[in-house]
């Protein structure tokens, strides 16, 4: 939180500005930082294709949807959208932030590797995957008009370095162009065609250049394009992802968990050891391993665990209270 706090103090202090940014924080998840920047005063809403039990817990002075997200979908009323670990969302955030609104800023904390249109391919074996993974993210806030800054916070995980962008390297009449240009390299990406950063071309190791002729230069390529519509490049092959079942064990009704965590304390119960050797005195029952507790079990049970991620051991784990001493 304190990372949100200075970025958006000091935006304010070099704008001039005096109310509090507004969000829109694109694959929420648990919504907990959708809950803290409201609670600081922070207008905006959390989007996630699904809910969390969570959510009931944060008021309704929190605003969290769930719904699927698509690349068409806009913000004009956000000052910043925000992608922390959004999957296969965060190289169209920059995207949706460039075609939102000229003064709209975006902040991504990638994790999983996604393109445009599917997982990620690798193209260079000089640099690890986490590293060429967000020089194409910072590629693609170019290719949009955004001057991209990189930071690393101090939160405790391996995939720490976040990308920003708050500002652009063009003008507002020229949204129109860049629109079109941003098509095309979507386009293009679907079709494999784009050269990594830093990627060797023709045996020579690519001149720096300055990030907008980079960019322009990303877009241009030297093969004819086929014009096509901003809208069709960025729904042509893209799939929102759909609502995930809950599968664990969390969503099975309570008197099935119920009927199998009394019928697995009962048979560790079943050989009793009696440590005074008095009768009637407590006893800690046996220890048995899943597959001697599963053997156990009726076929129809089995049947309906093994749809659960984890299955068994995942149902005793969430009921670990009841057989701890």
């Amino acid at each position: 939180m304190e990372n949100w706090k200075i970025l958006w103090e000091d935006e304010r202090t070099a704008k001039g500005l005096s109310r509090k940014q507004s969000f829109v924080d694109l694959g929420c998840g648990n919504g907990l930082l959708v809950h803290i920047l409201s609670s600081e005063g922070h207008s905006g809403k959390g989007i996630d294709v699904r809910r969390r039990k969570i959510w009931d817990m944060y008021g309704p002075q929190t605003h969290l949807e769930e719904c699927a997200v698509s690349p068409n979908d806009l913000y004009p009323d956000a000052d910043w959208l925000i992608g922390n670990h959004s999957d296969e969302l965060t190289p169209w955030i920059p995207v949706i932030a460039a075609r939102s609104s000229y003064s709209c800023c975006y902040f991504v904390l990638p994790c999983c590797f996604f393109d445009f249109h599917g997982k990620y391919n690798r193209r260079q074996s000089k640099k690890t995957q986490y590293r060429e993974y967000l020089d194409f993210v910072t590629e693609v806030g170019l290719v949009c008009g955004f001057n991209v800054e990189e930071d690393c916070l101090r939160i405790p995980s391996t995939k720490r370095v976040c990308l920003i962008g708050k500002s652009r390297t063009y003008l507002t009449s020229q949204s129109a162009a860049l629109d079109e240009l941003r098509g095309r390299y979507i386009s293009r990406r679907q079709c494999h065609s784009i050269r990594a950063p830093g990627e060797v071309e023709g045996g020579h190791q690519r001149e720096h250049q300055p990030a907008a002729s980079r960019a322009v230069g990303l877009i241009a390529g030297r093969e004819a394009l086929k014009n096509m519509g901003v809208a069709g490049a960025l729904i042509s092959g893209f799939q929102p992802r759909g609502k995930e079942p809950v599968r664990n064990c969390s969503a099975l009704p309570k008197d099935f968990v119920d009927s199998v965590v009394l019928e697995v304390a009962n048979l560790l119960l079943s050989g009793i050891q009696d440590l005074s050797g008095a009768s009637g005195a407590w006893s800690r029952g046996e220890s048995l391993t899943l597959s001697e507790i599963a053997a156990h079990l009726n076929e129809d049970t089995l049947k309906r665990l093994r749809n659960e991620y984890g299955g068994l051991q995942t149902l005793l784990r969430n009921n670990h209270q009841v057989f701890e001493g």
